[in-house]
């Protein structure tokens, strides 16, 4: 692990946040099957020049080809025989309802791959995709008082 010492708070939903990690830290175990000296890391930080942290998930499994990187996040795409399909897209749904941003790219090694979640560090914010938003509770306003949506988008 490679953890900073002291973070930011994000505002979130911690159950699904908590379901982000847990999808990689289980995907990137699967990526390793197999495999000899297998490595799992973890980072975190603050991104210079912007008011956000990461966090990255990275393997020493055989990696995502550059070439098909943004389709994992799609949905019904696996690279599992018995996998759906539907983990990344939902991890990468619920990091872009918190107006964060999750990708993924191949590890400095010979092999294996880097996910990287990126998420702003004040409570209630507003997001250009979704408008104001406070995750924390998971509801944003809808401009018409005593009505909210359910989930933001």
């Amino acid at each position: 692990m490679a953890l900073a010492s002291q973070l930011p708070f994000v505002a979130g939903r911690r159950d699904q946040l908590k379901e982000v990690f847990i999808n990689l830290f289980q995907n990137a175990m699967k990526a390793m099957d197999g495999i000899e000296d297998r490595m799992l890391t973890v980072r975190t930080g603050t991104i210079d020049g912007r008011e956000a942290i990461f966090a990255e998930v990275e393997d020493s499994g055989p990696g995502i080809d550059p070439e098909n990187a943004e389709r994992v996040f799609d949905a019904f795409v696996t690279t599992k025989s018995n996998g759906m399909g539907l983990g990344l897209a939902i991890c990468r749904m619920i990091v872009d309802r918190h107006c964060g941003s999750l990708s993924v790219s191949s590890a400095a090694g010979p092999r294996g791959a880097i996910f990287r979640i990126e998420l702003p560090q004040t409570n209630v914010f507003r997001c250009s995709r979704h408008g104001p938003f406070d995750p924390a509770v998971g509801v944003k306003s809808t401009g018409i008082a005593g009505q909210h949506t359910d989930a933001p988008g």
